[in-house]
């Protein structure tokens, strides 16, 4: 079962290998870094290569995360955090923004996405009933 406010479900994409999993979000871990910077930061501190990435390189882990309000009717739950190495200070950053974009990730059934890598062309992440696929975005880019 999963945490109270959670679906349970972490989305991982290496845009480099192209690989995508979904790992599980315990109860223990959402209980202890509430929301999704909370749970962002501890994530973002997991990753050992992001410590001395140059922040605009691939080695840089982005992470969206959503937190236990998001899709509900409590005010400002449209929220999610946004956690990497920062180019302006080159430590942890984050930032927090609004719209319709968190609630659509947790319909998708996941609470945080983590990206990982770079993608050798441009692509987009397509999530639909099936599951989530890294797509050829050349049609869409400019």
């Amino acid at each position: 079962m999963p945490p109270l406010g959670y679906m349970g479900n972490i989305l991982e994409v290496d845009l480099t290998s192209g690989e995508i999993r979904t790992s599980e979000l315990t109860r223990e871990l959402a209980d202890r870094w509430i929301g999704g910077t909370g749970l962002g930061a501890h994530l973002l501190a997991q990753e050992p290569a992001t410590a001395t990435a140059d922040p605009l390189s691939p080695e840089n882990t982005l992470i969206f995360g959503t937190g236990p309000f998001t899709g509900t009717a409590v005010p400002l739950s449209n929220r999610f955090g946004v956690c990497a190495r920062s180019p302006l200070t080159g430590v942890f950053g984050e930032a927090e923004c609004g719209g319709h974009w968190a609630n659509n990730l947790k319909q998708a059934g996941y609470d945080l996405l983590v990206l990982r890598g770079k993608a050798p062309k441009p692509v987009y992440l397509w999530a639909h009933d099936d599951g989530v696929e890294i797509r050829d975005a050349g049609h869409i880019w400019g």
